[in-house]
């Protein structure tokens, strides 16, 4: 089996890491430290970290089409499935492939700029359009399926899929929606509207927005991460991705019951 290892920038993954590697390595396994260039074709990824570096991760499994196993390091640990005292008992049933794979919905998202498509983008959790901290109030016009809707004054709106509706989407006041959902969520930020509440979407619905009004910095951000700068009339096109993320399961886990324990939700 090759195993690839993404870990978090800390003292505490980078050790448990090699300790992994040689474990891996002792069982017969092929190893390989995951990085830009690295060919992750037919493997498995081990995610020591968080949340955050399991989304790091995403970037790099979604590509070869391949599955992650989350290894918390991190505080909240939401989307991980392996806490770091339960490793080796972990890494012993990936061994004996004695999981299940969960498919996860991934969104797709991409800026048209006069016309011309740049580049496309895929989330995990969420897309957020944002104004800088300091810059003025945008405004946005949104359409679903071709239609306008609604025009927004406000710091920006988030496209979250269901993984990301416990993430900033929850934040910002938007509703949990279990990931066995096919739909994905829009939610306004700071809106200057009392009606401006958020919606759940169908995922055949497409979602675009027009920047109308800018006088300041408005960010494209992918998972947390700023990919472009938005400029004043680019047009912004949103959609559930075709084709799913994958997560190791090694034990059934009750999505309310984790909603329970890390939010306290229903207590």
């Amino acid at each position: 089996m090759k195993i690839g290892i993404l870990y978090k920038n800390t003292v505490e993954a980078k050790n448990l890491s090699k300790e992994i590697e040689h474990y891996l390595i002792e069982n017969g396994n092929e190893v390989v430290f995951v990085d830009e260039g690295v060919d992750l074709k037919d493997s498995i990824i081990l995610s020591l970290g968080g949340d955050g570096t399991l989304l790091k991760a995403f970037q790099f499994a979604y590509k070869f089409d391949i599955p992650i196993l989350g290894i918390n390091l991190g505080g909240l640990g939401f989307l991980t499935d392996v806490e770091r005292e339960d490793v080796f008992d972990a890494l012993q049933k990936l061994i004996n492939k004695n999981f299940s794979i969960e498919n996860r919905k991934v969104l797709e998202g991409g800026i048209l700029r006069e016309g011309k498509k740049l580049k496309k983008y895929y989330a995990f959790n969420d897309f957020v359009i944002s104004k800088e901290i300091l810059s003025p109030i945008i405004s946005l016009e949104i359409f679903i399926d071709g239609v306008s809707v609604s025009k927004v004054k406000g710091d920006g709106i988030i496209i979250s899929s269901p993984n990301g509706s416990t993430a900033y989407s929850l934040s910002a006041g938007g509703p949990i929606v279990s990931p066995k959902c096919d739909v994905y969520i829009l939610t306004t930020l700071c809106s200057h509207k009392l009606t401006s509440r958020p919606i759940v979407l169908s995922s055949k619905e497409k979602v675009s927005i027009n920047v109308i009004e800018s006088d300041g910095d408005v960010l494209f951000i992918e998972d947390g991460i700023k990919r472009e700068n938005i400029l004043k009339n680019d047009h912004l096109i949103f959609n559930v991705a075709e084709r799913d993320a994958k997560l190791i399961r090694l034990k059934e886990k009750n999505f309310y019951l984790v909603v329970n324990s890390k939010f306290n939700w229903g207590t």
